[in-house]
């Protein structure tokens, strides 16, 4: 007696669709992104008297882990301990601003990418400039 395929068939479709579904709803995991950024990217005028570079992403944060690159006369100076708020959606970092000055540093780079989501994605690369007031 011959055994039919038809069911076997059948369980192999209904496995694909259940796999192609869950791709489609899930989808592929996504970077995080970048809500907004004080002061801002391209700023200008800031109060030297900002004590405190803010970044806020759309997801929490592998807490105590970032990268803030750069180095130089236009790095912004650290002024305590950088850290992430309570819920690790905002990165928080000290600074003593200078008037009259240009800031710039990244978060991220290709070779240092330590800003990822709590999951382990990593932030794609973002270069910040700013200048405070004279």
């Amino acid at each position: 007696m011959k055994k039919s395929i038809l069911p076997s068939i059948i369980g192999l479709v209904a496995v694909c669709v259940v796999i192609v579904a869950a791709l489609i709803f899930f989808g592929k995991p996504t970077a995080p992104r970048i809500v907004s950024i004080t002061p801002a990217d391209g700023a200008v005028n800031v109060d030297p008297d900002t004590t405190e570079i803010r970044v806020v992403f759309d997801r929490p944060m592998l807490n105590g882990s970032w990268s803030m690159c750069g180095g130089g006369p236009h790095f912004p100076p650290s002024a305590g301990p950088i850290h992430y708020d309570a819920e690790h959606k905002t990165w928080i970092a000290p600074v003593a601003l200078k008037p009259g000055t240009q800031y710039e540093f990244g978060l991220n780079s290709k070779s240092y990418r330590n800003f990822k989501s709590a999951k382990g994605i990593p932030l794609e690369p973002v270069w910040v400039t700013f200048n405070t007031a004279p």
